[in-house]
């Protein structure tokens, strides 16, 4: 739809706006009167000798004044003017009240309905001019911002529809639900963007042969939130699957070193030109039949052991205090591993820092802490009823405050499923069983 022109007065001059308008008036000689005084400035007038028929020519075609009479037959101007206010189409058009009552309270009473001015009979030619003008002003100033504003909500809207169709592409690389249950025996997933697209993202590959599996876990948060996150979860996620599935790298401290490479490459930051920061937090997990070996990136690993329904003890295992990916110092950036052996049930927990830096309507923040004592009090539960009661203490800590970061927490029960016969080594995706 082509944009209307933007009048702008010439150098030393008043520009003279002209409109259409609706005489609302009984009187033919008074809307004769009216309607020659206003085409000769060059306005173009519709005549209208009683209320109804008014309201439907207004509702017809658009006006940009009207001026109604308050004494007429059958439906009154006090009528005319509620009609007109009620109106959701109608109710920006200026009215100007022309009537021979000179009482106050008419006066009062048009205004307060809505009028934007009232003249008296017989009129002054020269006010009723003035005023017309500065209504047409008023209403060109009001189609202005109305434009404006539906201009700003049609961009919004292409904006959101691109953001939603992002969505659907983070989402379509993220692991299928179907290839979660049938790897992990039992496990809770909290999952939520601050926006509609994460910088945080999860990611799990599979290596099976004849005689072992063996597992990949990651979560991952990105610098930022939103779209430029989402861009890195999709950078990290393609880069993991290429140095796992391609490369058959399966060293977790060897494929953060893979990885953060991977990022600078992509972002060109290992060049004495580049300013970009950007990286990623991770924590790292492969599971064999008997061991856990971790290497993380800013990010610790949290890892209960039970046996049957007694805990043991909460461990948190820290990562590396260098993020993959950014601006580097050192020649090389190496991370380390921690081999955790089990023989007995283990739920271990991959975070990023959302759920613990979200804050309450006091500004306080839940803390790690706080999520370690939930991790703690519920770990005696099935996953699923552990997830709920996480929820359901973040929703009442937050209250309406509104989420500060994405979040996920990806917790894993211990051993694995062992329901893999039909499963082949490989990612695949959350949308569609695409295989990496």
């Amino acid at each position: 739809m082509p944009e209307p022109p933007t009048l702008l007065p010439l150098d030393g001059q008043t520009v003279q706006f002209t409109g259409t308008i609706l005489i609302v008036d009984d009187s033919r000689i008074n809307r004769f009167v009216l309607s020659k005084l206003l085409t000769g400035d060059g306005h173009v007038v519709v005549p209208a000798e009683h209320g109804r028929q008014a309201l439907a020519v207004a509702a017809s075609q658009p006006f940009d004044i009207i001026l109604l009479d308050i004494v007429m037959p059958e439906m009154d101007g006090y009528e005319v003017l509620a009609a007109l206010k009620a109106d959701p189409n109608l109710r920006h058009v200026p009215v100007i009240m022309i009537s021979g009552l000179e009482e106050m309270t008419s006066v009062i009473r048009c205004i307060e309905m809505g009028a934007e001015d009232y003249l008296l009979k017989p009129f002054n030619a020269m006010l009723l001019k003035a005023r017309i003008s500065a209504c047409l002003e008023k209403k060109r100033l009001h189609d202005e911002l109305v434009r404006q504003r539906d201009f700003i909500e049609e961009k919004n809207k292409q904006i959101l529809d691109s953001i939603r169709y992002a969505e659907r592409i983070q989402q379509a690389i993220l692991p299928h639900r179907t290839f979660l249950d049938t790897v992990l025996n039992d496990y809770l997933l909290i999952y939520r963007p601050k926006d509609i697209v994460s910088g945080d993202f999860y990611w799990m590959y599979l290596v099976k042969n004849e005689l072992s599996m063996t597992v990949f876990v990651a979560v991952a948060d990105c610098t930022g939130h939103g779209v430029p996150g989402a861009f890195m979860s999709m950078i990290g996620s393609t880069l993991l699957n290429q140095i796992v599935g391609e490369k058959k790298i399966y060293d977790p401290a060897l494929i953060l070193e893979h990885l953060h490479d991977g990022v600078q490459s992509a972002l060109g930051q290992n060049t004495n030109t580049s300013s970009a920061q950007d990286g990623m937090d991770v924590c790292l997990c492969r599971f064999d039949e008997t061991t856990i070996t971790f290497a993380g990136a800013r990010r610790p690993l949290l890892l209960i052991e039970t046996k049957g329904r007694k805990k043991q003890e909460l461990v948190e295992i820290k990562g590396s205090r260098k993020t993959v990916g950014g601006k580097q110092r050192d020649e090389s950036r190496m991370f380390h591993n921690v081999e955790i052996p089990y023989d007995e049930s283990v739920q271990v927990f991959l975070t990023t820092d959302g759920f613990s830096d979200q804050s309450n309507p006091d500004s306080e923040r839940l803390g790690s802490r706080r999520l370690k004592e939930l991790l703690w009090e519920t770990s005696g539960l099935p996953m699923y009823e552990q997830k709920r009661i996480l929820l359901e203490n973040l929703q009442t800590f937050q209250g309406k405050e509104p989420q500060r970061d994405d979040i996920t927490v990806f917790g894993i029960q211990l051993p694995l499923s062992v329901a893999t016969d039909s499963t082949t080594s490989g990612s695949f995706s959350m949308l569609w069983n695409l295989k990496l």
